[in-house]
């Protein structure tokens, strides 16, 4: 992805080592981090401690450039969310540029600050655990309209195993499930509704796109962040 070529490329122009390379995105994840922070989160240390329980070694050591993306696509969601489209629009490009998939979350703009019926979210939810059988139509669907972009035909073709895999449903899936429910009948300020909305994307696009593997853990784990600002005010609320 090019700002990630142009910025190794430079580095290495001054003979710097990879570990200034991974300084410099550590250092736009922080920044990035410093903005969402604000806006979203009533308990900044909370935040912090599940950020790293449970995010930054994987993204940001591992899959080095989505760690990157997913912080300039949650500042998106920062500026989303208060009414900034231009903002918005700037933050979803730099993740793109970084991560191609960054471009998929121009969907941000469906994201609602509304609450919605119940039975809207019971009935999106099943008809998303039904998708997840129908891999053979969800496969011949992204290709025809988004294959050749960036590397998606990679991932329609199973990623690094060379298949797709097997339908799962996993411990995880199933908290988030009782944590958007748990936020949808108990929280009920804007900020919440927002990021529960965002949880529950995240919800629906792991079942959807379940059997591609690497990409339904690269698209639901951007939505998944929601829960570093949502489980902070659940405590809150309980407490």
């Amino acid at each position: 992805e090019p700002l990630f070529v142009l910025l190794s490329s430079l580095l290495r122009t001054f003979n710097m080592p990879f570990e200034v390379l991974s300084a410099c995105l550590i250092g736009l994840v922080f920044f990035n981090l410093y903005g969402t922070l604000k806006e979203f989160s009533v308990d900044v240390s909370l935040s912090i401690f599940i950020y790293f329980s449970l995010f930054f070694l994987t993204n940001n050591l591992n899959i080095v450039r989505h760690g990157v993306m997913v912080s300039f696509v949650w500042q998106a969601f920062r500026f989303s969310f208060t009414g900034n489209n231009r903002k918005t629009i700037i933050n979803i490009v730099f993740a793109g540029l970084f991560h191609y998939v960054g471009f998929l979350f121009f969907i941000l703009c469906l994201i609602g600050h509304k609450k919605l019926p119940f039975i809207f979210y019971a009935i999106i939810l099943i008809i998303s655990f039904y998708l997840s059988y129908s891999a053979e139509f969800l496969h011949d669907f992204i290709a025809r309209y988004l294959g050749g972009i960036g590397k998606i035909d990679y991932y329609l073709n199973g990623a690094e195993s060379g298949e797709l895999g097997d339908v799962a449903f996993t411990v995880g899936l199933y908290a988030n499930i009782c944590i958007f429910f748990i936020s949808f009948f108990f929280l009920k300020d804007k900020l919440s509704v927002f990021l529960y909305n965002i949880l529950f994307f995240g919800i629906i696009s792991f079942l959807i796109f379940n059997v591609f593997n690497a990409f339904a853990a690269r698209i639901a784990g951007v939505f998944y962040i929601a829960n570093f600002f949502l489980f902070p005010v659940i405590v809150q609320f309980f407490k």
